[in-house]
């Protein structure tokens, strides 16, 4: 499975949220109850800079300065060096069964509710 989107901006669309439909294991024998992980990349333009300190492909400029001002000789500078580049995320998906859930939010509950009684039974 995969999920493609390119070329929108980015100042448009800081997030993307889509659903996800899993299968039923109840009805398909070959699906189970496990983790699913998810690799997620965006490519965000050009002038990335490396973590090793190597830079990509950043546009470099050879600036001049004025009176009171001091640069380091043949220093170079960019616009920006960190617009940009590429960045990747890893996640889980987890495929659980309702029951258990269900499950645990009754415990959750039933704990909670102990809880609060022993605090009036000490009052």
């Amino acid at each position: 499975n995969i999920l493609v989107v390119g070329h929108v901006p980015g100042e448009k669309y800081t997030e993307l949220t889509f659903s996800i439909l899993s299968l039923d294991p109840a009805t398909k024998k070959d699906v189970h109850f496990l983790k699913y992980p998810i690799y997620v990349g965006e490519n965000k333009g050009r002038g990335q800079i490396y973590f090793d300190s190597n830079k990509s492909n950043n546009t470099i400029y050879n600036d001049t300065t004025c009176i009171g001002k001091s640069i380091k000789f043949d220093q170079q500078s960019t616009n920006n060096p960190n617009v940009g580049g590429f960045g990747q995320g890893d996640a889980e998906i987890i495929l659980q069964d309702p029951l258990c859930v269900q499950e645990l939010l009754f415990f959750l509950a039933f704990v909670i509710l102990a809880q609060i009684f022993l605090v009036f039974k000490k009052q």
